[in-house]
């Protein structure tokens, strides 16, 4: 998934230096001297770089305008899909659960395994040091929308309490 961003970069820059390295190589020799006084052109000299150059350039125009785009959007729904299956999987009854969302924690008391709904959620939320909230609901339940790229909690019967750590008062 990363390979099309590093060529978009790798093959010009790649390309640059060997016509770089060439060319001086041949200037230090005095070889450009040489092939000047003989009669070659600085336009035949060029021919095969301003070539090279081109398929250079036609292949970096499809790694940045197809390649790149597409490996993009695997990569994003790669990691959505390695967050659902995280979330899925790692939350466990009777267990403070605070790896699945930084700066939050969940516990629940019981999730049936015929329904999979959580029963007696807790959730800490301290992602704004400065407003704490937590959270107590009856039932919960994970929420995807695969088209949308979304995941959410469903909670019934919730009921919100929030602190202000600024004036406690």
């Amino acid at each position: 998934y990363l390979l099309p961003s590093i060529f978009s970069v790798t093959i010009p820059m790649a390309f640059l230096l060997g016509v770089l390295l060439a060319f001086g190589r041949l200037a230090s020799d005095s070889e450009i001297v040489a092939l000047r006084a003989s009669g070659v052109s600085p336009a035949r000299l060029l021919r095969p770089v301003v070539a090279l150059s081109v398929v250079a350039g036609l292949v970096t125009f499809y790694v940045v305008g197809v390649a790149l785009p597409a490996a993009n959007q695997a990569y994003r729904e790669l990691i959505f899909k390695l967050v659902i299956s995280k979330a899925r999987t790692q939350m466990a009854a009777r267990v403070f659960n605070d790896d699945l969302v930084p700066g939050m924690v969940f516990y629940i008391s019981d999730i049936p395994a015929r329904s999979g709904e959580w029963r007696d959620v807790f959730i800490f939320d301290g992602r704004v040091a400065s407003k704490p909230q937590v959270i107590l609901a009856r039932t919960g339940r994970l929420h995807v929308e695969e088209a949308r790229k979304s995941v959410g909690l469903d909670l019934t019967e919730a009921t919100v309490y929030s602190f202000n750590q600024v004036d406690p008062a």
